[in-house]
């Protein structure tokens, strides 16, 4: 022998016990979004209505699905909330409601007032009658 003692061979088995965290704590959804751990440093927020975004902190836009349809102009007021301003002729929470244009009665005595769309009527005067509009549309907004 040279002097030199023989080394032992060594093996070293390591374990390491790895936890995945909870990727839930501390919550990152907000306005009461619920989280799910979806693995390691992996999550998703359940959003409640209203809200959107990986976080639930975006405020859905009430308008995207045009409410007021093709009579109407939206405006976004807040969460779940929106409002419609109608077009001249329109009315209603939609601005789906053709408004009425005989009901301030545009036609004399026992002429008949058709409503015939958006801003427009017709008046229909008995037989043997004429002129039995008392003032137009446009009068009328004066």
């Amino acid at each position: 022998m040279d002097g030199s003692a023989a080394v032992p061979s060594v093996r070293c088995v390591c374990r390491f016990n790895a936890q995945d965290a909870d990727d839930c704590s501390p919550d990152p959804c907000s306005n009461g979004g619920t989280c799910a751990d979806r693995g390691t440093q992996q999550w998703e927020c359940s959003c409640p209505l209203g809200y959107t975004g990986t976080a639930c902190t975006i405020n859905v836009d009430d308008c995207l699905s045009q409410p007021c349809g093709a009579h109407g102009t939206c405006t976004d007021s807040g969460l779940l909330d929106y409002s419609c301003v109608c077009d001249s002729g329109y009315d209603g929470i939609t601005c789906t409601d053709d408004v009425d244009d005989c009901a301030s009665g545009p036609c004399s005595g026992s002429a008949t007032c058709i409503d015939t769309g958006a801003n427009e009527f017709s008046c229909t005067c008995p037989d043997g009658y004429s002129g039995c509009l008392l003032y137009t549309s446009d009068a009328a907004d004066e």
